[in-house]
């Protein structure tokens, strides 16, 4: 509610700390589609939600892989938004477990707002209100399921539209070709 009042573009970062998979594992095999297909694309989503735009240009920059280590599992990509927003996003399996998994930044008019983990937000220049902190995550997955069932029986529309369905496909597809160009 706080971004859908804004003035200005956001300037988003979200750092994801996904842990080390190896090459081995089921989820790195080409029918699997990898990270970016597999996991990046929510965080793409996410973007379109909080933008409520479209993205315009995307760069990609990859580590140099290794016999260890893919550019697909670590790597920063902006994405640059009709709206003029900016969002970024830094993918690694090469950091420590004990470090939070995923945190989230977002600036906009005077305010920022940050998410830690999915257990914390807080909101810096809203009220006090808008912080929220709870033990275990919240990435509103039962939420979202409720929604699409009752859409299923109600005949409604999907709790995520079509369109930005696609648009996160198309963002992850690019993402992951870019990411592979080395």
């Amino acid at each position: 509610k706080s971004i859908s009042q804004r003035t200005s573009p956001l300037i988003i970062h979200y750092r994801m700390n996904a842990g080390y998979i190896p090459k081995e594992h089921w989820i790195q095999s080409a029918e699997q589609g990898g990270r970016i297909i597999g996991e990046a694309c929510h965080i793409f989503e996410l973007f379109n939600f909080l933008t409520d735009s479209k993205p315009i240009d995307i760069n990609v920059n990859p580590i140099e892989p290794n016999s260890d280590l893919f550019g697909t599992d670590n790597f920063n990509v902006q994405i640059k938004f009709a709206d003029g927003s900016c969002c970024t996003l830094l993918y690694t399996s090469m950091g420590n477990s004990d470090l939070e998994k995923e945190r989230m930044e977002i600036f906009f008019d005077g305010k920022s707002i940050v998410m830690n983990d999915y257990k914390e937000l807080i909101g810096y220049g809203l009220p006090r209100s808008f912080n929220k902190k709870t033990k275990s995550p919240e990435k509103g997955h039962a939420n979202l399921l409720t929604q699409f069932i009752q859409a299923a029986q109600n005949g409604s529309s999907s709790p995520i539209s079509k369109e930005r369905i696609l648009m996160a496909t198309e963002i992850s597809l690019e993402v992951d070709r870019l990411a592979r160009k080395l």
